[in-house]
């Protein structure tokens, strides 16, 4: 998990910062498929921040209320931006 301010995603051609606001319009969406699939509703009604991770040639982009323990719990569904082009895709959408 990097911050988006973080400068050691300053080799990449696409900031941290950059995929955060490229994955910006699709992150409330992400919110509500994420709290759709939760047993648990009462996570959904507090206040949620945003996540980003990097896997492989993507930052994973992804809002969450839920303090998950493992960090692949952020992947999917998530806004994935690529770390080169900044292409955005889905996962799990």
């Amino acid at each position: 998990m990097v911050a988006p301010g973080d400068e050691s995603t300053a080799r990449s051609r696409v900031s941290a910062a950059e995929a955060l606001r490229l994955a910006k319009p699709h992150l409330e969406a992400v919110f509500r498929q994420r709290c759709e699939s939760r047993i648990d509703k009462h996570w959904c009604e507090k206040p949620a921040r945003d996540h980003v991770l990097i896997l492989g040639d993507y930052y994973h982009v992804t809002r969450e209320s839920y303090p998950y323990k493992t960090i692949q719990a952020y992947v999917k569904p998530a806004v994935r931006v690529h770390r080169d082009t900044g292409a955005v895709s889905f996962t799990d959408r």
